[in-house]
């Protein structure tokens, strides 16, 4: 699968919106090791599960390079 490259000048003080990408077929292909095809009918695929925690105990951090001009 390609990656496609993201990029664009945040201005101060930003707010983003971060997807995790684990359901979204058609629009983004199934991962080859999790089914083949890319078929989302086969019983052969596997089901990966997501887990995502949002609590102090499990704190998380994103981390956006910041390139010069």
């Amino acid at each position: 699968m390609k990656k496609q490259q993201k990029s664009g000048t945040l201005f101060s003080r930003p707010r983003l919106r971060v997807s995790i990408v684990g359901a979204g077929w058609p629009t983004f292909e199934i991962l080859p090791g999790l089914s083949p095809n890319n078929d989302t009918a086969n019983p052969k695929n596997v089901k990966p599960t997501i887990t995502i925690y949002r609590d102090k105990e499990h704190p998380s951090h994103i981390l956006l390079p910041i390139i010069p001009e």
